[in-house]
């Protein structure tokens, strides 16, 4: 049905656009608690695994990488990304670790040349629970991300919504205030 669906949703993306709102559907989140061990003890032993709307990752995506004729996010952002912060993209967490790996043994496997590696791990546990987003809209107005995509970006912030499910059940509806987004191309990013 892509070529009837294409022109409803073109509709949506340039209102939204001119609206400078994020569609509010879309900013909801389904939550599934996954235990970290076996049986979980307290909600520190869970893991909340979060998905959002197809369309909505459509849009971000679009407001991500843009088009030939208009600027995406990563426009403004790329040259202050590390290329090697997110390890393998595509990949899991054992991928980033065996990367890890690979630079170190690779740094240090020539006799002739002795190199000493150093190594930060930091624990960013619920980082994305505790985003300030008027320091993230600070940091991308200092790197001169266009108001019309600034405008949409706060939307996509504001007012989000979780729906949590477990065991085939589903909760109302309830405010997230703060925080990143999880489960979104967006949250990552920002």
């Amino acid at each position: 049905f892509l070529p009837e669906l294409s022109k409803p949703i073109l509709d949506i993306f340039c209102h939204s656009i001119a609206a400078g709102s994020f569609p509010t559907r879309w900013k909801n989140e389904y939550v599934s608690p996954h235990p970290k061990v076996l049986p979980p003890a307290s909600c520190k032993d869970l893991r909340n695994l979060s998905l959002t709307e197809f369309l909505s990752k459509s849009f971000e995506r679009f407001l991500l990488k843009g088009t030939p004729s208009v600027k995406g996010l990563l426009h403004y952002i790329v040259k202050f990304i590390d290329p090697n912060q997110f390890a393998v993209p595509g990949a899991s967490c054992s991928h980033a670790i065996l990367k890890m790996i690979d630079f170190i043994l690779l740094a240090t496997d020539n006799p002739s040349q002795p190199t000493a590696v150093v190594n930060l791990l930091a624990d960013w546990s619920k980082a994305f629970n505790k985003c300030n987003h008027n320091i993230i809209m600070r940091i991308l107005t200092a790197l001169k991300v266009p108001m019309w995509l600034l405008r949409l970006l706060m939307s996509y912030l504001e007012n989000r919504k979780m729906i949590l499910r477990f065991r085939g059940c589903c909760s109302s509806l309830k405010d997230m205030p703060g925080g990143m987004p999880q489960g979104t191309l967006l949250g990552v990013i920002l």
